[in-house]
């Protein structure tokens, strides 16, 4: 599989080596799909985060007022936190299974042909 930080560096060069070998490879989709997915994975942390501050602040006494504030503002933290991990388990399944599609790059001085006896 093609390391991520070479497509995006190369995009040109991966789209002409799908092309010269008669691939159905999307390297723009994988980009797409690997920037998403970095998106979920950093907006995860921040609400694991945030989380944690919540849980942090409920040590010690409270009133029952703010006590209850941070009870549900918890319980909406965790219900988010277990949908952007559903939705960033299905980001990197799609990112490695288009990823995995990716050809490796041909040798420069290799011949372009559609099948070997093209060749």
């Amino acid at each position: 599989m093609l390391d991520i930080k070479f497509v995006k560096e190369n995009i040109g060069a991966v789209r002409k080596n799908i092309a010269d070998r008669n691939m159905k490879a999307d390297a723009d989709l994988v980009v797409r799909l690997y920037d998403r997915r970095n998106e979920l994975i950093t907006t995860l942390e921040a609400s694991r985060a945030r989380r944690n501050d919540n849980a942090k602040s409920m040590k010690g006494k409270l009133p029952e007022s703010e006590r209850a504030t941070l009870i549900e503002e918890g319980k909406r933290l965790k219900e988010d936190i277990a949908k952007m991990e559903a939705e960033l388990e299905t980001a990197e399944a799609n990112y490695k299974l288009e990823a995995e599609k990716l050809p490796n790059m041909a040798h420069p001085e290799a011949p372009v042909g559609k099948e070997d006896k093209d060749n």
